[in-house]
């Protein structure tokens, strides 16, 4: 194996598998309450009841199925195992879709980290957010949407022609399962159409992919008749608001969620000219390699997490109650000095009444 192989083999370990593990890891230990309060906020059933509406909705699918896995974090290591099969999943995928080199491909193992954030920030808002199975449905959706990326380029590789009807194909049945994931996998797919080999063909493709966007939401909307015309194109996507007030901090995970990809197909378009740029000076490369992810990881671990000790205390106690462990909920309320949620005392006098002792505390 040449050094430059055994190079871009480091590098795809680091990036799609080492980097995943990592912040999967992280989230266990420091939020393994939250994971478990999330299968608890979460509902999945398999009756008409359940299933009838969310289905009458666009990207119900997608809903369904990471309402389905959220049950799984009632184990909060099978909920990380499941983030970080996903996040690893999303690399490589994401990687052959684009033709990304070793270096290259750094946007797609930052990736994770932003759909991380969407999850760990939240804190009491948990409690209000009201789509279903949200702690997966961005990562489902990205993956879902990178796996059309990669039908795309093997069938326009093949033949364009043959590009072109998955793409009408794609549009007209993504709609329905993914919402918003699909017409943005469509977007993406009409950036990657810019290394066709014709103008002719990328100015089509292009062209009516965008076309696709606006119109295939609208021809859906006489099957989805209970529909929202106004936000027609964001269905899947979650709304952040508290006694009627926006809340856009919320969003800003999603900037980076949509924007990265992005990135990541501008760098395989303009790969060859990036190569030629920094060939001759490699230390910029390397430097970049090092101070982007450190910087963003600095960032993350200062501003994505809710640090909050009392709304750790929370879930833990949930967990403790759960768990029918009375000394712990007694333990860790008798730990929290101030800000003590009503729940929080209805659970410490839960406990105090099995253990015998309502009144002594």
């Amino acid at each position: 194996m040449s050094t430059q192989s055994h190079r871009a083999r480091l590098v795809e370990i680091l990036f799609g598998v080492l980097v995943p593990l990592v912040l999967a890891l992280t989230l266990f230990h420091f939020d393994a309450d939250t994971l478990f309060k999330a299968q608890e906020l979460n509902i999945f059933l398999t009756d008409k009841t359940f299933l009838a509406p969310l289905l009458a909705v666009p990207s119900g699918v997608l809903q369904l199925l990471a309402a389905f896995l959220t049950q799984f974090f009632f184990y909060p290591i099978l909920g990380a195992a499941i983030f970080a099969l996903l996040w690893i999943a999303i690399y490589f995928v994401a990687r052959r879709a684009l033709a990304l080199s070793g270096a290259y491909s750094l946007p797609l193992a930052l990736l994770p980290l932003a759909l991380l954030a969407a999850n760990t920030q939240l804190g009491y808002f948990n409690y209000l957010v009201s789509l279903p199975g949200y702690w997966l449905v961005p990562s489902l959706g990205i993956l879902f949407g990178f796996l059309a990326l990669l039908l795309f380029r093997v069938l326009a590789n093949h033949s364009p022609r043959l590009g072109l009807i998955w793409l009408v194909l794609w549009a007209l049945i993504s709609y329905p399962i993914l919402g918003f994931y699909g017409l943005y996998s469509i977007f993406c797919i009409s950036l990657l159409t810019a290394l066709l080999p014709s103008l002719r063909q990328r100015l089509v493709h292009s062209i009516l992919g965008l076309a696709l966007i606006l119109l295939v939401p609208f021809l859906w909307s006489l099957v989805y008749t209970t529909a929202n015309l106004t936000t027609l194109h964001f269905a899947a996507l979650p709304t952040f608001f508290h006694n009627d007030d926006y809340q856009p901090i919320y969003y800003i995970p999603f900037y980076f969620i949509f924007g990265l990809p992005i990135i990541a197909i501008l760098l395989s378009v303009f790969q060859d000219k990036l190569k030629n740029f920094l060939a001759p000076r490699p230390r910029l490369l390397s430097l970049s390699l090092v101070l982007i992810p450190a910087f963003l990881s600095i960032f993350a671990l200062k501003y994505i997490w809710f640090t909050d000790d009392n709304y750790h205390r929370e879930m833990a106690i949930y967990r403790a109650v759960e768990d029918q462990d009375w000394n712990k909920v007694v333990r860790i309320y008798s730990k929290t000095d101030h800000g003590k949620s009503f729940e929080m005392l209805a659970m410490k006098n839960l406990a105090l009444f099995h253990l015998g002792g309502v009144g002594d505390k």
